[in-house]
């Protein structure tokens, strides 16, 4: 699951885990590590297409700020609140 880990939420608060380094901090990276990082949110974007087999769902809010490198080189989505839910059924 391509998301930090949920502690728990009170009212409009929520606590998850430190899920790593945002994306704009790897932007003087080295090319091979930033075709690394490209690779992984093709793979997340894969991820989030494929863990349903009734919908699909898709970022709409594409930012350098709303992905994370953790320190194992895995990329996390931590804002996912523009969504797009598609049904399957329809498409």
């Amino acid at each position: 699951w391509p998301f930090p880990k949920f502690y728990g939420a009170c009212g409009r608060v929520i606590v998850v885990e430190h899920a790593g380094r945002t994306l704009d901090a790897f932007i003087d990276s080295p090319w091979k590590v930033r075709a690394d990082i490209a690779a992984k949110l093709l793979q997340l974007v894969d991820t989030l297409r494929q863990t349903d087999q009734d919908w699909i769902l898709f970022s709409l809010d594409v930012t350098f700020q709303n992905f994370v490198v953790g320190s194992r080189g895995r990329v996390r989505l931590i804002d996912f609140d523009d969504v797009l839910v598609i049904d399957r059924r329809t498409v």
